[in-house]
C-alpha cells in the first residue's frame, strides 16, 4: 500500500502504468495541484512520453504544459473510479490553464480500458 499523494505512491503509478500500450504522440509535462488535501494544496508533477509516464514527482515543475488543479475529495474520486476524468473536466472540477487541446487529448486516453484496469489496481493498492 502507497499513501495518496506521496512519492511512494507516484512510484506505484508510474509502475502499474509501465506495461500499459503506449500511445505516439502522446507526450506532455504535467503541473497538478490538488487543493485542500489533509496536509494542504499538495504539487506533483508528471511526464509523459507517448501515453507513459516517464517522470513523476512531488512539486513544481517550471516547464509544465498544462496546469490542472483539482479538489482533494475529487481527486479521491477520479482515483477510485467513482468520477469519470471527462465529466470531470465538463463539470468543472478541473481547472486548466494550458492548451484545452491537449488535454482533451490525454483525457481520451485515460479511459481506454486498460488505463481505467490500472487506475482501479492503483486504487486498490492506495491508502488515503
Amino acid at each position: 500500500m502507497a499513501t495518496f499523494l506521496t512519492q511512494a505512491w507516484l512510484d506505484l503509478h508510474r509502475s502499474l502504468g509501465a506495461s500499459l500500450p503506449a500511445a505516439p504522440g502522446r507526450s506532455a509535462r504535467i503541473q497538478f495541484v490538488i487543493a485542500g488535501s489533509p496536509e494542504g494544496d499538495v504539487k506533483l508533477a508528471m511526464a509523459l512520453n507517448d501515453g507513459l509516464v516517464a517522470e513523476s514527482f512531488l512539486g513544481t515543475d517550471g516547464e509544465a504544459d498544462l496546469t490542472l488543479t483539482i479538489k482533494y475529495p475529487d481527486a479521491l474520486a477520479l482515483i477510485r473510479s467513482d468520477l469519470d476524468p471527462n465529466a470531470a473536466f465538463m463539470q468543472g472540477k478541473i481547472k486548466v490553464t494550458g492548451p484545452t487541446g491537449l488535454l482533451l487529448d490525454l483525457l481520451a486516453l485515460s479511459v481506454t480500458p486498460e488505463r481505467v484496469a490500472a487506475r482501479t489496481e492503483l486504487s486498490a493498492q492506495t491508502e488515503t
